[in-house]
């Protein structure tokens, strides 16, 4: 049967542009987080990209593509929270209506990352007050020259410093090469006694007081805590370094009780530096351990209500980050979690 020929301007003018694309030309590339739970929605990205280009994705093709980012996510997640996937495509000569493209992962360490912050971060970078909370907790036990410190992941020196020119005896614990220097240098100009010690507090050779810490203070390093296994050992290394009757202070970012963190807002939550936790994980990580739980306050308001009102606040990204905003981007309500200072003693 022979066809008649179409004539409507609206069905030629579609007609036309499909044939155009076999002129177009793309090249591009997309860098996601390496979050495996998300792995989906970067594939919808895919497929919505590859369409507007005019090289849509057979279902084979899609399902080939999730494989191959399903092995690189996996891959650099494994290795860091702070690691990416990228993307590169590129449309195929004509008269060829596809594309080719790579996918890659790659990491960026803690220690590089704190070194771009002080490459191009203007300081202070942590604020320039100590938390209120460990200077007040700090008072209360007892002599300064009798309560031995401890500074974990010490940064810059904000909580450090003001210790030791309080009195106390103060070690400090920074692995990132870039703000152990400043940690340093920060004491010398307090001319004041800090022992610092670069390395990780997971690490049992390193030479702290085993036994031997009235006061230990973990202040924002739970930023970089990998899941229940690092709280895990988070809670085994302070039962070892606390001397009995010692205080462990750390803030913790902990969900509400009725909030349940499905596998995406954990992977996202190591992902954007404020990890979240349930009670139930904190209550078990420290299960069989000679710690028990002696305070739990908020940490916005405690240092809001504590603080100096010209410290308030510490950082320009303190309240967003303290209140969980970092992971839940609600511009009205009150997101499911936020950052609470433990604080333990060793029993």
């Amino acid at each position: 049967m022979k066809k008649a020929r179409t004539l409507d301007g609206g069905v030629l003018r579609s007609a036309m542009l499909r044939r155009n694309v076999r002129r177009s030309k793309a090249t591009g590339s997309l860098t996601f987080p390496a979050i495996p739970a998300l792995v989906d929605s970067y594939v919808e990205t895919l497929e919505r990209v590859f369409a507007a280009i005019g090289r849509p994705f057979t279902k084979a093709e899609l399902s080939k593509a999730r494989a191959i980012l399903v092995e690189k996510i996996d891959w650099a997640f494994s290795r860091s929270q702070n690691s990416w996937v990228v993307v590169e495509y590129s449309t195929d000569a004509e008269p060829a209506m596809t594309l080719s493209y790579t996918v890659t992962g790659w990491q960026k360490s803690i220690e590089d990352r704190y070194a771009e912050w002080v490459a191009t971060r203007k300081p202070p970078l942590f604020g320039t007050h100590p938390d209120a909370r460990l200077m007040d907790l700090a008072r209360s036990l007892g002599a300064p020259a009798d309560v031995p410190c401890l500074d974990v992941g010490a940064g810059t020196g904000r909580n450090a410093v003001p210790l030791a020119r309080a009195g106390h005896p103060v070690d400090a614990i920074e692995p990132a090469p870039a703000l152990a220097d400043k940690l340093e240098a920060a004491a010398a100009e307090a001319s004041v006694a800090v022992r610092v010690v670069r390395g990780s507090f997971y690490d049992a050779a390193l030479p702290l007081r085993s036994g031997g810490y009235r006061l230990a203070v973990l202040a924002e390093m739970c930023s970089h805590w990998r899941g229940y296994e690092d709280l895990r050992k988070v809670f085994a290394r302070l039962a070892e370094v606390l001397a009995p009757g010692g205080v462990g202070l750390m803030n913790v970012f902990v969900a509400e009780p009725e909030y349940k963190p499905d596998a995406v807002a954990r992977q996202l939550s190591q992902v954007l530096w404020c990890p979240v936790y349930t009670r139930a994980d904190l209550e078990q990580a420290r299960s069989a351990l000679p710690l028990e739980l002696v305070s739990d306050e908020s940490v916005r308001s405690y240092e809001h209500d504590h603080l100096p009102a010209e410290a308030w606040p510490p950082t320009s990204w303190y309240e967003d980050w303290t209140g969980g905003r970092d992971l839940f981007d609600l511009p009205e309500g009150k997101p499911p979690m936020e950052m609470r200072w433990l604080a333990y003693r060793r029993v």
